[in-house]
């Protein structure tokens, strides 16, 4: 059984199902991005038709290297880190 992920969709064969979208992001608190990606995403959603659960959280420096965050910002949707990177902590 092969199941492709893309942004909130499963494609399973040849039937699509919707699943579950969860979009959480992490900002340091200087991160002047955060507007811009609150409405990068509305934007990205709203286009793709999907309806996801968003968070946006401001972490320190210490709880980004307790969450192994990777930068500022940082976002996982579903628990998948959408820019994996080898170092730990804010850049």
């Amino acid at each position: 059984m092969i199941a492709y992920l893309e942004f909130g969709k499963v494609q399973q064969n040849r039937g699509e199902y919707k699943t579950h979208t969860r979009i959480d992001c992490y900002l340091s608190p200087n991160c002047a991005s955060g507007e811009t990606l609150r409405k990068n995403i509305d934007r990205a959603l709203e286009l793709e038709e999907i309806e996801a659960e968003v968070t946006f959280s401001v972490v320190d420096e210490t709880e980004a290297t307790r969450l192994r965050l990777k930068g500022s910002p940082f976002i996982l949707i579903n628990g998948i880190d959408i820019q994996p990177v080898e170092t730990a902590g804010f850049a």
